[in-house]
């Protein structure tokens, strides 16, 4: 979608405040079976065929 590109959030995780909200908000997430850090974190461009998850990891990105 747009700019994004399959890990561009890996090198983020390093920042503690960008890490620390990844990880709440993947908290939040699994309720619904969804795990955002693996998300962020694969390199598989496969995870994101699925529209809900490029949604979801781009909305994580943003508010990490």
């Amino acid at each position: 979608m747009g700019c994004q590109w399959t890990g561009m959030a890996k090198d983020m995780m390093q920042i503690k405040a960008f890490s620390d909200s990844i990880m709440r908000t993947n908290t939040y997430l699994r309720e619904f079976h969804i795990d955002l850090h693996s998300m962020i974190m694969s390199d598989d461009a496969s995870v994101f065929k699925n529209t809900v998850n490029t949604f979801v990891a781009i909305a994580g990105i943003q508010v990490g």
